[in-house]
């Protein structure tokens, strides 16, 4: 699993904290700075909180033709409610196409400072245009009793990529 990325939230959080021991604001001037170093600071984290890229013409031209590219779904899983797509199905069918309109799609984790976990999904264009999504990662409780937590976060992480996956290819 990859490195979870730490909550740009908590990091802006922890320097502003900084900013305010530093700063004693009895006078106007210092609210003035304060005010100024607080601005800096959320338009440097804006862009990590957006859902895509500045444009997307070229990635949503991109994703139309790979989805009109794919083939059939293949639903290899089986459960208690039918068959279902796994994580792989996907992959097999949008693998090809993605690459051929030069797509690409990987997620990684995200650990908030509540202690949750965020999956994140970015599908990046080769022109640097991308399209972000994020869901959390709440293991089931059933699972974590019979598996354990470590069984049971992999399998809610799973479940969570499998959805992003199909929502972020409009299936």
């Amino acid at each position: 699993m990859d490195k979870p990325i730490k909550d740009p939230t908590i990091l802006a959080i922890e320097s502003l904290k900084k900013d305010i021991d530093l700063i004693q604001a009895k006078d106007l001037e210092s609210i003035k700075k304060y005010i100024q170093i607080l601005n800096t600071k959320i338009d440097k984290l804006s862009p990590i909180m957006e859902p895509h890229s500045p444009t997307i013409g070229e990635i949503t031209k991109a994703l139309a033709k790979a989805v009109a590219e794919r083939t059939e779904f293949s639903r290899s899983g089986s459960g208690n409610r039918g068959e279902y797509l796994k994580i792989e199905d996907y992959w097999g069918t949008f693998d090809t196409p993605l690459s051929n309109n030069g797509l690409d799609m990987k997620f990684s984790t995200w650990e908030k400072a509540n202690g949750e976990t965020t999956l994140i999904g970015i599908l990046s264009h080769e022109s640097g245009e991308w399209f972000k999504s994020t869901a959390p990662i709440v293991p089931e409780e059933k699972t974590i009793q019979a598996n354990g937590y470590n069984q049971a976060f992999l399998a809610a992480t799973t479940y969570m990529k499998r959805n992003m996956y199909g929502a972020m290819m409009g299936c």
